[in-house]
């Protein structure tokens, strides 16, 4: 329906990509939905925006790559929140302690 009728008057879409947090799993759905309404942004200013909103545990495993668009910058931080979610499920204890005879471990 937005296509069809523009953004009304009270939707700054600009403001709403530049306050886009990665504080859930939907983060770069979001920003793209965000992004695609957004005029005059260079790539610069939207890889930017989105780096600042991801988790410093994903910035800091991307930001050396210095990716130089949106499609790069979100590939990579799909790849390193894989790498931390792989990490997280590895460092989990696994050992179910048996009630029973605890001795058994």
């Amino acid at each position: 329906m937005w296509a069809g009728f523009g953004p009304s008057d009270c939707e700054d879409f600009d403001e709403a990509l530049s306050r886009v947090m990665q504080m859930r799993r939907d983060f770069q759905k979001e920003f793209e939905k965000l992004g695609s309404r957004v005029r005059g942004w260079t790539q610069k200013a939207l890889i930017g925006t989105f780096m600042g909103g991801l988790k410093a545990e994903i910035i800091d495993g991307i930001q050396m790559f210095k990716p130089k668009t949106l499609k790069d910058a979100i590939g990579l931080a799909r790849v390193r929140d894989d790498q931390l979610t792989r990490q997280r499920k590895l460092t989990r204890p696994s050992i179910l302690v048996d009630s029973e005879n605890p001795a058994s471990i």
